[in-house]
């Protein structure tokens, strides 16, 4: 919370009305990084109806009129925040706010642009002082003449003498003292401009730039890759070849679906080169070969030499 902003937002914003509410609700979220509430928040603080709606039972109907009235209660804050734009009073980033969630599921952020006028105190209170600018008697005509003095009976006033300065003063009238000062003013000013050189400011601040970015340069290294080099040369990276496609041995053609099934035949049969009593002691002819892997014979003299024999 800022109470500074605050401040602001309570003495010299000119809103009225859920604006203002609005306003106020935005500051009392204001930090370094500005104000980022969530619409139905500040549709809270404005007291708009319909921010806290809950369904009355469990059916779609209910939940739906719910969702809708929440929804008209943050239409209400956005508009009082299209509001506070128009006033120029806060400036809206859309989807501008908690940098920690996907950008369709940040909130907005608010800066406030209020500040205090010419006319403020600075104070607690912010009051403020009216500005009077002329220089004639606020009541618009000549203060009254002053008593004259008292004379003797019969004898007029004494004029003032026009060859003698006035008692208690010095011979220097009070406009020509004024003459004198602001003449003082304009020579010392005349004379600063004088002393001003652009030219010299811009050359001194280029310098002044350069020395820094010299002071911050990173410290060059010796390439240790080059031949001739204290050190030994690195080696290159292994490079792994290239696949070619060309080099991939080409797919074995299956073989007929009689050749298959005479393949299957015999791989029932014992192998002369099988081992043990399971699968392992019978032929082995696979769907894309027409003879044994293990002792060579070809599946059709297999299943001849078995007729034979029987």
């Amino acid at each position: 919370m800022s109470v500074e902003a605050l401040a602001l937002a309570l003495h010299h914003s000119r809103a009225k009305g859920s604006a203002k509410l609005v306003l106020i609700g935005i500051a009392n979220h204001d930090g370094d990084g500005g104000s980022y509430p969530a619409t139905l928040t500040l549709a809270k603080y404005a007291g708009f109806e319909g921010w806290d709606a809950e369904p009355e039972d469990d059916t779609p109907e209910a939940k739906k009129a719910a969702r809708k009235r929440r929804e008209n209660a943050k239409k209400a804050a956005r508009e009082a925040v299209r509001k506070l734009e128009a006033l120029g009073e806060v400036e809206v980033i859309t989807n501008g706010g908690v940098q920690g969630k996907p950008e369709h599921e940040r909130t907005n952020l608010y800066r406030i642009l209020l500040a205090c006028p010419p006319e403020c105190d600075r104070s607690a209170q912010h009051r403020l002082i009216p500005v009077d600018n002329s220089t004639e008697d606020p009541r618009g005509h000549s203060p009254a003449p002053g008593p004259q003095p008292r004379t003797p009976r019969g004898h007029s006033p004494a004029e003032p003498s026009l060859n003698h300065p006035p008692m208690g003063n010095s011979g220097t009238t009070a406009r020509e003292s004024h003459a004198n000062d602001r003449e003082s003013v304009s020579t010392d000013e005349a004379s600063g401009y004088a002393d001003w050189h652009p030219g010299q400011k811009i050359a001194e601040a280029a310098r002044q730039a350069a020395d820094a970015e010299q002071r911050h340069q990173p410290v060059k290294r010796p390439d240790l890759s080059r031949a001739g080099s204290s050190r030994s040369m690195v080696p290159p990276a292994v490079v792994p070849p290239r696949f070619d496609p060309a080099s991939v041995p080409a797919k074995p053609p299956v073989q007929s679906p009689e050749q298959r099934a005479m393949n299957e035949a015999a791989n029932r049969l014992q192998c002369p080169e099988g081992f043990g009593t399971g699968s392992g002691s019978r032929h082995l002819v696979p769907p894309t070969l027409t003879g044994c892997a293990r002792c060579g014979e070809e599946a059709a003299d297999i299943i001849n030499g078995l007729e034979l024999t029987a």
